[in-house]
């Protein structure tokens, strides 16, 4: 629930919900569907949802999408060094990043 006014009245209230069914293969593989609905000022909102996630047997390489908010994609070159991908609610904050460990 949320409002930008102070005096609050059924029109200054904008109320959210999200639902999510979510399917857990396995510690390597999940998937689900979803769906998030808002009253807004402009209107009615309706936005579905998308979650995967994958991890390789081997560790190495990990996916991990809850669209259309955020996707997160690493990938370990070694133990101590990682490479990631992602981004969090839109392109334009597409943010890459390398991390190197020390022993």
């Amino acid at each position: 629930m949320a409002s930008v006014h102070v005096n609050l009245s059924n029109e200054v209230i904008y109320l959210g919900e999200l639902t999510l069914l979510r399917y857990k293969r396995n510690k390597k593989f999940g998937c689900g569907l979803g769906l998030y609905g808002s009253s807004e000022a402009y209107g009615i909102s309706i936005v579905p949802i998308v979650v995967f996630y994958y991890r390789s047997p081997n560790k190495r390489f990990e996916i991990n999408f809850f669209m259309p908010n955020e996707a997160d994609i690493n990938y370990s070159l070694t133990d101590k060094n990682k490479c990631r991908r992602g981004f969090s609610g839109s392109w334009k904050q597409l943010q890459t990043e390398y991390r190197w460990r020390s022993c």
